[in-house]
């Protein structure tokens, strides 16, 4: 019985930092990727899933992780997003981005 005491333990303490981790993580990919405030001109072109805006957003350097991106659509339950052209701020953090260009 102590050993499953103990082996019970550790699998809780293991898990609890898994979670502490994995939220500081997905927190640190979630930031804005600088205080700048000017604005960038972002072209979603007609043809472009959700897979390519968010491609485009890291090769643009706007969002810090596509993972991260992709974590928030489901989250916010985002099935698309038209065609158009923002203007978006680096400035801004993941969900924001997702939020404006989801309107």
């Amino acid at each position: 019985m102590k050993k499953f005491l103990v082996v019970a333990k550790f699998f809780f303490f293991f898990f609890a930092i898994l979670i502490i981790v994995s939220g500081l993580t997905f927190k640190f990919f979630s930031r804005p990727l600088n205080d700048n405030q000017e604005s960038i001109e972002f072209i979603v072109e007609d043809g472009c899933n959700l897979e390519c805006v968010g491609e485009k957003l890291y090769q643009e350097k706007i969002i810090r992780n596509q993972t991260t991106y992709k974590i928030y659509l489901k989250i916010l339950g985002i099935k698309n997003i038209k065609p158009s052209t923002y203007y978006l701020m680096s400035s801004l953090d993941t969900k924001e981005i997702i939020e404006i260009l989801a309107k």
